[in-house]
């Protein structure tokens, strides 16, 4: 062996170390198909990530096979057949080290050509993606409780509308069954919006015709001129604010847990 065979031997085994080393800092492990022969080989890192010893290494890939889970294993072959098709090779399995733990790998690979420019090899590299899919997992997992929540929220929801829809109808039936007194409803503008049977028969208006008018309907024309309707207009909306007021006084009160003595609204005593 000339200087130059034992310079280019150094040069392949220095290679081949890094090639090592950069296979050991990243977990990744190389390997080659040969699609004619259909034999397989790889560095000694992808027995490390199908939970071989290095130091023993697997030689055929029946072996590695030994530690996939059995329902991927279809997975795998379809991989290498679509990588025939599209050039492209793609997969993600599960396989069981010797102590047990269960670990996610990946592989990644492209088709080679020959001289002759047929598809020949298939050399790719494997990785583990563990990590990855207990997150994918764990996200799954938080959006199915997320989503059983919003579920949930919907029903209550529904059910909240479905008792004001009933509550509401029942008002709307006693206030219709009511024909010896005259009750409507206003909005905060003032105008009708519910008239019952005995607004129609105290009052002479037909539901259809009075819901919707403003209740200064009811007053004279002199009463009008002199604003007697925007007066009792504001007089009801100070009482709404009073009584909305007197609310939020006694949700204080209760929230800060005060003596009835010391209450926002409690007078003293007159002397």
């Amino acid at each position: 062996m000339n200087e130059k065979e034992h310079e280019t031997e150094a040069r392949l085994r220095r290679s081949e170390e890094q090639l090592r080393l950069a296979e050991e800092a990243s977990g990744v492990g190389t390997f080659e198909l040969d699609l004619i022969s259909d034999c397989w080989e790889w560095t000694p890192q992808v027995n490390i990530l199908f939970g071989f010893d290095p130091r023993n290494p697997k030689s055929s890939f029946a072996d590695l096979e030994e530690a996939i889970f059995v329902d991927d294993m279809p997975k795998l072959h379809a991989a290498v057949e679509t990588a025939k098709q599209t050039g492209i090779f793609h997969v993600e399995f599960r396989a069981k080290h010797s102590d047990g733990s269960v670990h996610w790998l990946a592989g990644k690979g492209r088709i080679a050509s020959d001289a002759a420019n047929q598809a020949r090899w298939l050399r790719g590299a494997y990785y583990e993606i563990t990590d990855r899919k207990v997150l994918e997992a764990r996200l799954l997992a938080l959006n199915e409780t997320l989503e059983s929540r919003v579920a949930e929220r919907a029903r209550e929801l529904s059910a909240s509308i479905t008792k004001l829809e009933e509550s509401e109808h029942r008002f709307r039936l006693l206030l219709e069954a009511v024909t010896d007194y005259a009750i409507f409803m206003l909005d905060s503008a003032g105008n009708i919006v519910n008239w019952n049977a005995g607004a129609e028969r105290i009052k002479g208006y037909r539901r259809e015709e009075i819901v919707g008018q403003h209740f200064s309907l009811f007053y004279t024309e002199e009463d009008r001129q002199e604003e007697l309707p925007q007066k009792w207009q504001c007089a009801l909306a100070l009482i709404v604010l009073a009584f909305n007021v007197l609310i939020y006084a006694l949700l204080l009160r209760k929230k800060a847990r005060t003596p009835p003595s010391k209450a926002p609204f409690d007078c003293p005593a007159r002397p």
